[in-house]
């Protein structure tokens, strides 16, 4: 089955009850773990920030995805691919969504 998603984006996110928890900020990123994404860019922040007030959140996979386990950041939890379902559910509890791409 052939889907074309418009802007990369499926609709169904665009529907989320955003309801984020005010005690544990979380950061949500969504997509390919590649330079392209601007994924490197990203993980250098992260080595700047050892200790942040807040949690990132990683979705998805892809060639930088061993750089990000070999940091072994503290505030990073790394979910790898997810369902639809699952990616509603990080958007609703999400503070922001960070989108470093240079495409």
């Amino acid at each position: 089955e052939l889907r074309q998603i418009e802007y990369g984006v499926a609709e169904s996110y665009f529907d989320v009850t955003w309801s984020p928890d005010p005690a544990r900020p979380r950061i949500l990123f969504g997509g390919t773990l590649h330079e392209i994404k601007g994924f490197d860019i990203l993980l250098e922040v992260l080595a700047l920030r050892p200790n942040p007030p807040w949690t990132l959140v990683v979705a998805g996979s892809g060639p930088l995805g061993q750089r990000l386990l070999a940091l072994q950041h503290p505030a990073v939890e790394f979910r790898g691919m997810l369902t639809t379902r699952e990616v509603q559910s990080e958007l609703a509890r999400a503070w922001a969504l960070v989108l470093p791409s240079r495409a």
